[in-house]
């Protein structure tokens, strides 16, 4: 997605909103389409591969962990192609304070829920910043920004890699659990 910050900027020099516009929207649709695939096999086969790795003890306390930060890797990878036109935009105040205030509270939430929770109060308390200011901040910003109405975001963002996981990850279940 790094290729999208000089070209967003000459789409800005350009004035070309819809030049910007569409670069957004392809980020966030191609970065899903890599991140999804990945995210959907650790979700199905994570426990069992590092069962098979490392050991059955190991795979009960690994799996869920994987889960939670796989989602929330997903979640900010899905927002790359947005940061980086925002940063074509000169529009860089926001996303960075969203980058730096996701870390504080992620490093807090971690310390405060590991201390109940154990190793998923650690994964939970830095994936919970990144599912709220990434996951729905910055795209509310981005959308904002460049005047996408949410529902364009959704049907050419977001709904088409969705779409073409969903039969991959029907068929890996079915083979994981045969």
């Amino acid at each position: 997605t790094q290729v999208l910050h000089p070209y967003a900027a000459a789409q800005h020099a350009k004035g070309s909103t819809d030049g910007l516009r569409n670069a957004a929207l392809m980020g966030t649709r191609l970065a899903l389409l890599v991140g999804l695939p990945i995210t959907v096999t650790v979700v199905i086969v994570g426990e069992r591969f590092v069962s098979l790795w490392m050991g059955p003890e190991y795979g009960r306390v690994a799996g869920p962990l994987l889960i939670v930060l796989t989602l929330s890797r997903l979640v900010h990878l899905s927002q790359a192609g947005s940061y980086e036109v925002l940063l074509g935009m000169s529009l860089h105040r926001v996303p960075t304070t969203l980058n730096l205030v996701a870390g504080v509270l992620g490093v807090t939430g971690s310390a405060v829920l590991a201390r109940w929770y154990g190793l998923m109060g650690v994964a939970i308390g830095g994936a919970l910043p990144i599912l709220v200011l990434h996951g729905m901040f910055q795209p509310w910003y981005t959308n904002k920004s460049l005047n996408i109405s949410w529902g364009t975001y959704l049907w050419r963002a977001v709904l088409p890699p969705v779409a073409s996981a969903i039969p991959y990850g029907l068929a890996l279940y079915a083979v994981a659990s045969t």
